[in-house]
C-alpha cells in the first residue's frame, strides 16, 4: 500500500496543477480508495491489487488536501490560519481513527465492520468533495473602507 502511495503522492498533485481541478483529482482519488477498500472486503484474494488502488489513493489525497488552504484563502496570514485549523483539528481527528477503528473491531470481533466503516469514510470524503469548486473555495475578495478625508 505505501509502494503505491508514493507514484500517487507525487504524480496526481504534479498533475492537478496543470490539468483540470483539484476536486476532480479528488473525486478521483477518493474513488480509489473506495474501489480499493471494497476490494480488500469483498475480495481478498487478490490484495496487493487492492492495496495498490487504495494506497495510491490516500497517497494523492493528503498531499492534494494541504493545498487545498492555498485554493480557499488570499493572503498568505489567512492560509496560515487555515493551515493551522486543518492541521491542529485534523491530526487530532486522525489519532482518533486508530482507536475508533480498534473499538469496532473489539466490537465485532472482526476486521470487516472496520472495512466496511473505512468504506463509508471514503464515501463521506467522495461526497465532501463533490461541491468543490474554484467559486467555493476562493472567498469573496474584501474591499477595504475607503479613507474618509478629514
Amino acid at each position: 500500500m505505501h509502494i503505491a502511495a508514493v507514484p500517487g503522492g507525487f504524480l496526481v498533485p504534479y498533475f492537478a496543477d496543470r490539468r483540470g481541478s483539484r476536486r476532480q483529482w479528488l473525486e478521483l482519488t477518493a474513488a480509489a480508495i473506495i474501489v480499493g477498500t471494497v476490494g480488500i472486503t469483498t475480495l481478498p484474494d487478490a490484495g496487493f491489487l487492492w492495496a495498490a488502488v487504495a494506497g495510491f489513493g490516500t497517497g494523492a489525497t493528503f498531499p492534494l488536501t494541504l493545498t487545498l488552504p492555498l485554493d480557499a484563502t488570499r493572503a498568505p496570514a489567512e492560509a496560515g490560519a487555515v493551515v493551522g485549523l486543518m492541521l491542529g483539528a485534523g491530526y487530532t481527528i486522525a489519532a482518533a481513527g486508530p482507536i475508533a477503528l480498534g473499538a469496532v473491531r473489539d466490537l465485532t470481533g472482526s476486521f470487516t465492520a472496520t472495512l466496511w466503516l473505512l468504506v463509508a469514510l471514503a464515501v463521506v470524503l467522495l461526497v465532501a468533495v463533490a461541491p468543490l469548486s474554484p467559486e467555493r473555495l476562493r472567498p469573496p475578495r474584501r474591499l477595504e473602507p475607503e479613507a474618509v478625508a478629514p
